[in-house]
């Protein structure tokens, strides 16, 4: 059995704390007897004693029935009440689980083999279980995820989908989120354990009727793949499959940092297919884009049967035969650049796709002159070198997606 880490121990006790404060006594004694557990099993045992003895002792959380001091009455309120409500639906959840286990475990090890590093945690039920506690405390305690859920939850609002496909739904954080916003919801999840707890979240919360758990071919007007792409062993071909079930115009909404960290993949061929198909499939939209967080908001491009009758299906391709000075390069708006030395700078970003690099230091002088509006031609003549030596530079930077190359409109 897997062994748990101090960090999964310490969100779990996070998470009680949430519940029930004034119980610090419970929980330093649970906390030491879990990190001396020698193995997962009886460290799995201990935790769902402390869940039975909490809801023992706090019979309010099994009813959901929020203590007096979180009834909201502001925004601050509002988010503390929430926050308990997740906690609570967790360890509700939870003190059911060894039944849940006996049946689930055969479910959850049926996918071994499934070819992905990145998916072990379906191969052990016991790690699962684990893995929405991960989810659930992620969302309530991790600065980063808060921020990034608020941006997400942000634009969502902004374009209000009707149905929406939610891929790599975890435990159910914007499924949840999308359902009460009104949306027809499909939450597809790999793992029968959190898919399990997001039906008992949804079941808790009303919300059952809007969230479907099978996906239809088509006719969707968003998809959400958030922290996923990085999570399968090549989702190149997810990401045209993706396509498929959007509307003419449907949106994806992906966050994706395919980070080299020995659990996510990090193929620099892999991110490359991805990307790829990305861009061959969608268009991004630029007003929309979060580096700070590598989220990205795409439309879907028509196909060449959905295109109206004259349009210009070309796309931008940069050969030696065109006139490259007309050209107008646009810096990828994650990008940063540090200067290292006299002869160095360091180009980096966020977004998956664009790989940080040494660069010789004349490039940042260049990034700094592409303002989105001057040609090949006029940033040449602004730095006082030769066109052909700044199209080299640009066009190294080009193949590395840190600029893109925009025809300037005529006349």
């Amino acid at each position: 059995m897997p062994a748990f880490n101090t960090e999964e121990i310490e969100g779990f006790f996070q998470l009680a704390q949430v519940l029930a404060r004034g119980e610090e006594a419970l929980f330093s004694e649970y906390r030491n007897k879990v990190l001396a557990a020698g193995d997962a099993q009886s460290a799995l045992g201990l935790g769902i004693e402390f869940v039975h003895v909490l809801l023992q002792k706090h019979p309010n959380i099994r009813r959901f029935e929020l203590p007096s001091d979180l009834v909201p009455t502001n925004q601050q309120s509002s988010t503390r009440a929430a926050d308990w409500r997740t906690a609570a639906e967790l360890f509700v959840w939870f003190a059911n689980l060894p039944e849940t286990l006996r049946q689930e475990m055969a479910k959850a090890t049926s996918h071994h083999g499934s070819g992905s590093a990145a998916n072990q945690e379906q191969e052990n039920a016991l790690r699962s279980a684990v893995e929405v506690f991960i989810d659930t405390s992620e969302h309530l305690f991790n600065p980063w995820s808060f921020n990034s859920d608020a941006l997400i939850k942000k634009l969502a609002l902004a374009y209000r989908p009707r149905r929406v496909i939610d891929i790599g739904a975890g435990a159910g954080h914007y499924t949840l989120y999308l359902a009460s916003m009104g949306c027809e919801v499909t939450s597809l999840e790999v793992n029968p354990i959190k898919s399990q707890f997001l039906r008992f979240r949804a079941q808790a919360r009303g919300l059952e009727q809007r969230i479907h758990y099978s996906r239809e071919p088509s006719g969707y007007d968003a998809v959400f793949a958030i922290n996923m792409f990085d999570h399968l062993a090549d989702a190149s071909g997810l990401v045209a499959e993706i396509a498929s079930w959007l509307e003419p115009g449907g949106l994806l909404f992906y966050q994706a940092q395919f980070p080299e960290d020995g659990y996510h993949t990090s193929d620099p061929a892999v991110i490359d297919r991805v990307f790829r198909q990305l861009h061959r499939h969608f268009e991004p939209l630029y007003s929309e884009r979060a580096p700070e967080i590598g989220l990205e908001v795409m439309r879907r491009r028509p196909t060449p049967l959905e295109q109206p009758l004259g349009a210009d299906q070309t796309q931008l391709t940069v050969t030696p035969t065109r006139d490259v000075s007309a050209l107008v390069p646009v810096v990828h708006a994650s990008v940063s650049v540090d200067e290292v030395d006299a002869q160095r700078c360091f180009v980096h970003s966020p977004m998956f796709y664009i790989r940080a690099a040494s660069w010789p230091r004349r490039v940042a002088s260049l990034l700094w002159a592409c303002d989105g509006r001057r040609t090949v031609r006029d940033i040449a003549a602004a730095l006082q070198l030769p066109q052909a030596d700044v199209w080299n530079d640009l066009n190294a930077l080009w193949e590395r997606r840190v600029v893109g190359m925009r025809v300037p409109p005529v006349g």
